[in-house]
């Protein structure tokens, strides 16, 4: 039987199939794994995922994968230089603002590409989320890219 399958990350996905069975999302670059028949799907651990948007408005990305997870890195790309203002991301933890926590201020003045690695792997609980904020006052056009994998 065929347990490892290609599509886009809107496909259904196959159900039917032994535990372990892996699909690929050729359109997010995440790997994904079934535990059961092909009933539910979650992010392979220890496979590297990636959370896309781009625009040319504010960014208010949040991602929350739902398991725990580990930051691998933060990219922007920015069309044109001069997008003034400070892009923050931080960790909304889900135990309560008590415990969130600023990772990264970035004054996005003169920048038109970011790209952030943390130093030390910084791991976050199944309920907690990452929050990436920047007012993009100049409405620069811009890629984000979150880069993460399942622990």
């Amino acid at each position: 039987m065929n347990n490892r399958f290609i599509g886009l990350s809107t496909d259904t996905k196959p159900t039917g199939l032994e535990p372990g069975a892996t699909f690929f999302e050729y359109d997010t670059k995440n790997m994904m794994i079934t535990p059961d028949d092909g009933t539910s799907w979650t992010p392979k651990i220890g496979h590297a995922q990636y959370s896309n948007t781009t625009g040319a408005d504010a960014i208010a990305m949040t991602l929350t994968p739902g398991i725990a997870w580990q930051l691998e890195g933060i990219r922007v790309h920015l069309d044109d230089a001069g997008g003034a203002g400070n892009l923050t991301a931080k960790i909304d933890n889900g135990e309560g603002a008590a415990y969130d926590i600023v990772l990264l201020t970035q004054d996005m003045t003169a920048v038109t590409d970011l790209m952030w690695s943390p130093e030390d792997p910084i791991e976050f609980r199944a309920g907690d989320s990452l929050v990436i904020e920047w007012a993009n006052a100049g409405e620069k056009t811009y890629g984000l890219e979150i880069v993460y994998k399942g622990i």
